[in-house]
């Protein structure tokens, strides 16, 4: 039952982000404007901004729970530090607001705008970070490294003269290891590797599962083989792959990753 409202974060969250894009519009108008009138829809508005924060702050972090090992964890990390600055700086807007209103000085006005813009900042970084998230670095610039760059970083494994087929090499170790949470019945963090263009086309981290020429690029080996952080490593259960079987994947991916139509 958590899971599924941990589903609902992207859902919440896309209030807070848009409430606060309108009240900081409205400011660039109002700007020229010290008083405050004492019914200033600008306070309901920050209101449903604060509780809608929270509430996204909370399915975030049940998301989170649900999905360990499914993203990378500095990257996450960032994703929630910017949920919470941009939370607290939403509840910091509307008391600085809400003395505006009372009558306070006008400095609490314009503290109070001040950090509205920081809080749009901040929730922009945030959701940016979150896209990172779900399409993965770069997703923004997908074509910035061209094939021919890719190319050039890869290692030279195809000049050893060591053919890498899938169908004996490389299907063995999917069908054996990874089939089971990425096949035809089960594909974690939307990912499945039984069939070529579901394999290429990735799962919740973008195209970046498989980069014909560079292994390096390739989430397939990297994750296997040699993961950033060690509760990131595939598969999840069981011992990890071998050596050889690392090998054969990076040497496999390095070779341009031909697929059973393509030998």
């Amino acid at each position: 039952m958590l899971e599924w409202f941990g589903l609902l974060h992207p859902l919440v969250v896309h209030f807070p982000i848009a409430l606060l894009s309108v009240l900081a519009l409205s400011e660039c108008f109002r700007f020229s404007q010290p008083s405050t009138p004492r019914r200033d829809h600008r306070y309901g508005g920050l209101i449903i901004v604060v509780l809608s924060s929270l509430a996204s702050i909370a399915f975030g972090l049940i998301n989170a729970t649900h999905s360990a090992g499914q993203h990378e964890a500095e990257l996450l990390d960032d994703h929630r530090i910017a949920g919470y600055a941009a939370g607290l700086l939403s509840c910091i807007a509307l008391f600085l607001l809400g003395r505006a209103i009372a009558g306070a000085p006008v400095i609490y006005l314009r503290l109070y705008q001040v950090v509205l813009f920081c809080a749009v900042l901040v929730v922009s970084i945030c959701g940016h970070l979150g896209g990172e998230l779900v399409y993965g670095k770069g997703y923004l610039w997908p074509s910035a490294t061209s094939e021919l760059e890719i190319q050039e970083q890869a290692p030279l494994v195809q000049d050893l003269g060591i053919q890498v087929s899938y169908k004996r090499d490389i299907q063995p170790i999917l069908a054996n290891r990874c089939y089971k949470c990425h096949g035809s019945k089960k594909q974690k963090g939307d990912l499945r590797l039984d069939q070529r263009a579901t394999a290429f086309l990735g799962g919740e981290s973008g195209p970046t599962t498989i980069v014909p020429y560079n292994p390096q690029m390739s989430l397939l080996y990297t994750l296997c083989a040699d993961p950033e952080f060690p509760d990131e490593i595939m598969p999840p259960k069981g011992d990890p792959l071998t050596v050889e079987q690392c090998e054969l994947i990076k040497m496999w991916i390095a070779q341009g990753a031909a697929w059973p139509s393509e030998e």
